[in-house]
């Protein structure tokens, strides 16, 4: 079955999301920094607060978007994402999205979450993929060691069911994949901000960022 990398949609999506996300809301928080411990790429799950704020002057009008280090997603993707065959190997936050005086900035019949997540799986295929590759000292901290891909030619994974998933190769691992049963799902809700790039052009696309 065909697999599919999700990006933003930059037709219905900003192509610049403003904004900050913070534990808390006051009308000052707007011009401050994310120095938090789960604001990065590897974090403690457990760091994670249950709500979070997004303070933001963008118009908010898509279903997915992928920025912060995770995925901003509306309540009727986040079902869909927990209800599909996957690995649940990611933490959600409540995502209140407010304006800089703390108004809401979206329908009152939408809910949004942050999903962030912790871990992946090893699914490339190295043997059959192509890529560039280089060598990257031993770093507990960061859990690199030995190879890394530095760009992908060519990108095969090996068989899996899983409708859903993050891959742990760090040069993929800010994406979520899915299945081809996924998108149709996706399309039938007729969710905005999603774009499926076919698993043989996900090479070209990264490499074009």
């Amino acid at each position: 079955m065909k697999k599919y990398m999700i990006v933003n949609d930059k037709l219905t999506t900003p192509i610049f999301l403003d904004g900050v996300i913070h534990e808390h809301f006051d009308e000052t928080m707007y011009h401050e920094g994310m120095g938090y411990s789960w604001n990065r790429h590897f974090f403690n799950k457990d760091d994670l607060p249950k709500e979070l704020w997004f303070i933001t002057t963008s118009k908010i009008e898509f279903d997915y978007y992928e920025s912060f280090l995770g995925h901003i997603v509306e309540e009727q993707l986040l079902n869909l994402i927990v209800e599909s065959k996957a690995i649940q190997d990611y933490v959600i936050a409540k995502l209140h999205i407010v304006n800089t005086k703390g108004k809401s900035k979206v329908k009152k019949n939408k809910n949004y979450y942050f999903i962030k997540y912790y871990d992946g799986i090893s699914l490339v295929d190295y043997e059959k993929s192509e890529f560039i590759s280089r060598e990257v000292p031993k770093n507990k901290s960061f859990k690199s060691e030995g190879t890394f891909v530095e760009k992908y030619l060519k990108i095969i994974f090996n068989n899996t069911d899983y409708d859903v998933f993050r891959l742990k190769d760090l040069r993929l691992s800010s994406y979520i994949f899915c299945s081809e049963k996924f998108k149709k799902q996706c399309i039938a809700l007729k969710l905005k901000g999603l774009k499926f790039i076919d698993l043989n052009d996900v090479a070209t696309h990264i490499n074009s960022q």
